[in-house]
């Protein structure tokens, strides 16, 4: 008889997906495929069975419309980007696989500087750590997508006494080869001649990111050339549209604006680019660029945007200090420059362009290498624990939730104190209040 395996996102599956929602429906592909005894079940804000390679025998759950805790309670494994805090009280009864795949605190940072200040963005960073400890502390398996998280992982666990299985499982690569439907882009857009080179940012611009050095690196090169264009692919965020319009992108709005970019040289995408329309733009384009800052962000980060760039053959221009620049350079796979360099950026972007040679041989090394990034390849962590894990027989033992019980109560404490700064004191009491009964009934053995 098939187990059941629940897969929640906390991001939008169907036409319009950020990296949650792709590693999760790919996922749900893998598992489907590899796992056929298995049922299947993903979950999401919103999802979209329409979506071109939607497998027909997973189970769709839009869960802003429909309770998650049904198909929880049925599930004997659960893979969670992030575990909801209302599913807590189940893992005494299933297996649970965290999926870290971002170093979310590192990003968080970065977002808190420009979001909150003093005491807000304290207790934010306080939240925040205290609900990663949480899911470490929960979980039976962490997948993370590159060995530097794997370390900082294992130490977070070993710092809180713990010792658990924490495995590498890169974002991965589409399984079909990108085929172009129609002309986006050269020829089509205004200001884009069918001559001319186009760069293209993958994706939207979040605060770790550092647009204005590919700003007048392009500035610079449009001093000499007007044949160099750039498209920024996407602006707000599927189902976090908040995300896409900080600090970052408005400076990038204005910096090209003031350097005479805009329009000419420089083309922003203010939506998103639904996931399969994706290779019409890659496909015309000569590399993809992404630069960003170097600091925690950055080190421990797997550029998920840079595997769609890979899948369309496309060399990369970024910046150096990430596990994927490490990879690009050693491979030439693309060039990898100083942080905020926009000299050697435009260096780099010239020699690119106007050297053939070197593009069709970066393109050859990405063939090369890619196959190693199918997502069946690098789920195999995953569809092993699925495949040989024993399951439980019976409730664990309650120190399984014993263990997860200070940072819970640190969770849900800051978060409190969080909401009390916003005026929500209503809220937060109810909330308190039923998250304290649910623990209470659990610890002395009861079902939730």
């Amino acid at each position: 008889m098939g187990r059941h395996i629940l897969i929640i996102s906390p991001g939008d599956v169907g036409r319009y997906m950020s990296a949650p929602g792709i590693r999760a429906f790919h996922m749900a592909q893998v598992l489907a495929q590899r796992l056929p005894q298995d049922h299947i079940t993903l979950a999401a804000p919103r999802v979209d069975v329409q979506v071109p390679g939607f497998p027909a025998r997973v189970s769709a759950l839009s869960y802003t419309a429909e309770p998650l805790l049904p198909a929880a309670q049925e599930a004997d494994i659960i893979i969670a980007n992030f575990l909801p805090v209302r599913l807590i009280p189940l893992v005494r009864e299933k297996l649970l696989v965290v999926d870290l795949f971002a170093q979310y605190f590192a990003e968080w940072m970065e977002l808190t500087l420009h979001e909150h200040q003093g005491l807000g963005r304290h207790l934010s960073w306080l939240e925040r750590r205290a609900y990663i400890a949480l899911q470490l502390a929960l979980a039976d398996m962490v997948m993370c997508s590159n060995e530097r998280q794997r370390q900082s992982y294992i130490g977070a666990l070993a710092s809180m006494g713990l010792r658990k299985p924490v495995v590498v499982a890169l974002h991965g690569i589409r399984p079909d080869p990108p085929v172009k439907r129609r002309a986006v882009l050269k020829g089509v857009r205004p200001g884009i001649a069918p001559t001319d080179k186009v760069l293209i940012w993958n994706g939207g611009t979040t605060d770790w990111y550092d647009p204005d050095s590919f700003l007048l690196a392009l500035h610079t090169i449009a001093q000499r050339r007007g044949d160099v264009k750039a498209v920024f692919l996407g602006a707000t965020y599927p189902n976090v549209p908040r995300l896409g319009w900080g600090k970052r992108f408005r400076s990038a709005l204005e910096a090209a604006h003031q350097l005479g970019l805009y329009g000419a040289t420089v083309f922003f995408q203010f939506g998103w680019v639904p996931y399969d329309e994706v290779p019409d733009y890659l496909l015309e384009a000569e590399a993809g660029v992404c630069t960003y800052m170097y600091h925690l962000e950055t080190y421990y980060s797997l550029r998920t945007r840079f595997m769609d760039l890979f899948w369309a053959g496309l060399p990369i221009i970024c910046t150096r200090g990430d596990f994927l620049a490490d990879l690009i350079e050693r491979e030439g796979l693309g060039i990898a420059v100083p942080p905020g360099n926009h000299k050697a950026l435009a260096e780099a972007i010239l020699r690119l362009l106007d050297d053939d040679s070197l593009r069709s041989r970066m393109r050859q090394n990405i063939q090369r290498v890619r196959e190693r990034f199918s997502w069946e390849k690098t789920l195999e962590p995953l569809i092993q624990f699925c495949r040989n894990v024993s399951l439980p027989k019976r409730p664990r033992n309650r120190r399984v939730l014993l263990r997860a019980l200070p940072w819970a109560v640190n969770y849900l404490a800051t978060r409190s104190l969080r909401e009390m700064l916003r005026g929500e004191e209503v809220w937060v009491l109810h909330r308190v209040r039923r998250v304290a009964t649910r623990l209470g009934r659990l610890l002395e053995g009861e079902r939730p």
